[in-house]
C-alpha cells in the first residue's frame, strides 16, 4: 500500500509550511537511513518467511515458525540498530552536510520505533500469508492515520523530534494490536 509514503508526504508538507524546509529535510534524512537498513532485513525475511507462513496449516507449527523467525530477527535487528546508533556521528558525517547534524536527536526514537515496526511486521505478515486482506487493509489504514495524528500531536509538543516520537508510539501500539490479533497463535497450549 502507498499509505505510509502518503502520510510522510503529508507530514513533510506540514513541517515545511509550519517549521522549515531544513527541518523537513532533517526528518526525511532520518527516514531514509531507517528505510535503507529495514529494507535489507525485510527483503531477507520476505524471501523465506512469507512463503513459509503461507504453507503452514497447523497452529503449533505456525507458532514455532514465528518464534524461530523472532529468534533470528530480533538479535539481528538489535545489533543493527545498536550499531547504527553507536556510529550515528560517522553516518551523519559520511552521508550528510553539517546542516543535517541536528538529525542526531532523532536516532534513538526512530531506531526504537524501527524495532517495534519489525516485531509487528513479523506478525502482520500472517495477514498476507493467510489471505486476511480486509484485516490487513483495515489495520494499515488505521495505523497510518494514527501515525499522522500522533506525529502532529508530538510535533506540537517537541518540534521535529515529535515526528519520530509519533512513529515510535504508533509502532508500539501496532505491535500490541498484532499480538492481540494473533494471540491464539502466539500462545499455544501444550
Amino acid at each position: 500500500l502507498a499509505l505510509l509514503p502518503t502520510c510522510q508526504m503529508l507530514l513533510r508538507g506540514y513541517v515545511i509550511s509550519n517549521l522549515s524546509a531544513s527541518e523537513a529535510g532533517i526528518w526525511e534524512g532520518m527516514n531514509r537511513i531507517s528505510a535503507m537498513y529495514l529494507n535489507i532485513i525485510t527483503s531477507a525475511i520476505s524471501v523465506y518467511y512469507l512463503p513459509r507462513l503461507s504453507e503452514i496449516d497447523n497452529i503449533k507449527e505456525l507458532h514455532n515458525e514465528i518464534f524461530k523467525c523472532y529468534k533470528l530477527v530480533i538479535p539481528l535487528l538489535f545489533f543493527a540498530t545498536l550499531g547504527i546508533f553507536t556510529i550515528k556521528h560517522f553516518i551523519l558525517w559520511l552521508l550528510y552536510t553539517p546542516e543535517f547534524y541536528p538529525m542526531e536527536s532523532l536516532f534513538g526514537w526512530q531506531l526504537t520505533g524501527d524495532c517495534f515496526k519489525m516485531c509487528s511486521w513479523l506478525l502482520s505478515f500472517m495477514m498476507v500469508a493467510k489471505a486476511k486482506t480486509s484485516m490487513f487493509i483495515t489495520t494499515e489504514i488505521f495505523f497510518n492515520v494514527t501515525y499522522v495524528l500522533f506525529s502532529f500531536i508530538f510535533l506540537q509538543i517537541n518540534g521535529i523530534v515529535g515526528l519520530s516520537q509519533g512513529y515510535l508510539v504508533t509502532y508500539i501500539l501496532y505491535f500490541i494490536t498484532m499480538a492481540f490479533l494473533f494471540k491464539n497463535i502466539l500462545i499455544v497450549k501444550e
